[in-house]
């Protein structure tokens, strides 16, 4: 008998059957975007530990900006006002410029990872 079945057994007060072991419909959880963010921040901090800044090429660097463009995508949309599609950063993905381009005017500007950096206030 498994431990899960034992303590579930106990707080019955009898054997515990497939069917009570198997979760609550109410008591699924809410999906949320924290375990992720908690995860890319973990890998983050291991790259930083192997001294990734150091030790990367500039191709190497590129590979992975490329790659997190779909976060830095997210970010973006999280800017604008509710309603207005951002610019689609793949469709730009070819596109070499650096400046800053804005979707409203006063609004943020659309930020895309062309620096070294990976946040657009340093962090």
């Amino acid at each position: 008998m498994s431990s899960r079945r034992l303590r579930k057994s106990l707080n019955l007060g009898r054997i515990a059957t497939d069917k009570d072991l198997e979760p609550d419909e109410s008591d699924r959880g809410i999906d949320n975007h924290i375990p992720f963010v908690n995860r890319l921040s973990a890998w983050w901090k291991r790259m930083r530990g192997n001294r990734f800044l150091d030790t990367s090429t500039d191709a190497q660097r590129e590979v992975l900006k490329r790659n997190l463009e779909p976060v830095v995508e997210i970010y973006n949309q999280l800017l604008l006002p509710t309603g207005i599609p951002a610019p689609s950063s793949r469709s730009r993905a070819a596109s070499t410029s650096t400046a800053a381009t804005t979707a409203v005017p006063d609004s943020p500007p659309i930020w895309r990872n062309t620096s070294k950096r990976a946040w657009p206030d340093g962090a």
